[in-house]
């Protein structure tokens, strides 16, 4: 088992990927650092807001993957509803 693997409870593939990348590339900048905890600490804080989000997240797609296959005209009527959707959602 990775630390990825126990840190990980993203609900989307985008919070997984950005956790990937800030395991792999951890702050330098003392003031980053900092803010990045206050972001934590304050869902922490607020419980009831990041369950709500938490939710709301849960029916949001790709939308990195989705934009990309789009850009590069790939994109099948199932990928331009799932974008769409999820853009509305968000």
């Amino acid at each position: 088992q990775t630390l990825l693997d126990l840190l990980d409870r993203t609900e989307t593939a985008m919070g997984a990927r950005a956790l990937r990348y800030w395991l792999q590339h951890p702050l330098l900048s003392v003031p980053e650092i900092e803010e990045r905890q206050e972001a934590v600490a304050s869902f922490l804080a607020h419980v009831q807001e990041s369950e709500r989000l938490k939710t709301l997240l849960q029916g949001v797609r790709d939308l990195e993957r989705l934009m990309i296959k789009t850009v590069a005209r790939y994109a099948n009527p199932r990928d331009l509803l799932a974008l769409g959707l999820s853009i509305a959602k968000i």
